[in-house]
């Protein structure tokens, strides 16, 4: 299992355009490696699987859309959502 430090939250709107998957916008500001391997999001109290990606250029944290049914949250919804980020081991 990989330990988690703390890591990041702004609001965005979710995207869902009726697919299996679902997903955010990463803000302007807000620093997210690409290369990352982001594990887990929490939104509206749910922790739910999650990857880093780009979409029309842009930094794009993708979801299932089962999943944010289960978390009560639907397309369109500005949400906080929080991200864990893997601890990345130091370089001697």
């Amino acid at each position: 299992m990989t330990p988690f430090a703390g890591g990041t939250s702004f609001r965005a709107r979710l995207q869902h355009d009726g697919g299996a998957t679902a997903g955010f916008v990463v803000p302007p500001g807000v620093a997210l490696d690409p290369d990352a391997a982001v594990q887990v999001i929490t939104v509206n109290g749910l922790r739910l699987p999650a990857a880093i990606g780009r979409r029309d250029g842009r930094p794009w944290l993708s979801v299932d859309a089962g999943e944010c049914a289960a978390a009560d949250v639907t397309g369109g919804q500005v949400l906080e959502v929080e991200v864990d980020l893997p601890v990345r081991a130091s370089r001697a």
